[in-house]
């Protein structure tokens, strides 16, 4: 009986050192459980942040995409707009050397024409009253449209000076434009 009992209770203390390992493990696999749920949880949240992040760098994206284009649409009309100003100076330009050709000729034909004793001369010679006052009006025509040639001419040239200062102005808005 006696071993019997020895053999029992060896038998019993196995059990129970047998539970109480399994319950230890039990613990200490729950404690597993739970510290995995815990990284999930934070693996989840990191989720989350990383997807709110790329939303909004996609957002942007499209923003920067947007504004681009804009940019570039910007950047195509002053293009278009620095072509036209620059077809409008070179044709002031030709205007502007046509005119100084043309007034260098004049002023060569009364420089060698002595055209202001020509005038006199044109006055005295007149046959009556009536011719004396059509050729001082004819003069008085002739110096008007010189004055108005010359005053065509300065134009011409302020406004040459005006586009040049448009082109320059184009071109430094679309070197912003570019840079930007």
């Amino acid at each position: 009986v006696l071993t019997a009992s020895f053999a029992l209770n060896c038998y019993a203390e196995t059990t129970q050192e047998q539970i109480d390992s399994k319950k230890a493990e039990q613990k200490e696999t729950q404690a597993d459980y739970q510290n995995a749920q815990r990284t999930l949880k934070d693996l989840q949240g990191k989720k989350n942040d990383k997807e709110a992040y790329l939303t909004e760098l996609n957002t942007q994206m499209t923003k920067l995409k947007d504004n681009l284009a804009d940019l570039q649409k910007q950047y195509d009309d002053k293009q278009v707009e620095l072509d036209g100003v620059q077809a409008e100076l070179d044709n002031a330009e030709a205007d502007r050397q046509q005119q100084y050709e043309d007034m260098k000729l004049r002023i060569q034909y009364m420089y060698e024409n002595d055209m202001k004793s020509s005038y006199l001369d044109l006055l005295l010679d007149a046959d009556s009253f009536g011719d004396f006052l059509n050729k001082a009006e004819n003069i008085s025509a002739i110096t008007s449209y010189d004055r108005d040639m010359l005053k065509k001419y300065e134009d011409t040239i302020q406004l040459v000076q005006e586009k040049e200062e448009k082109v320059k102005e184009e071109k430094a808005a679309i070197e912003t434009l570019q840079s930007e």
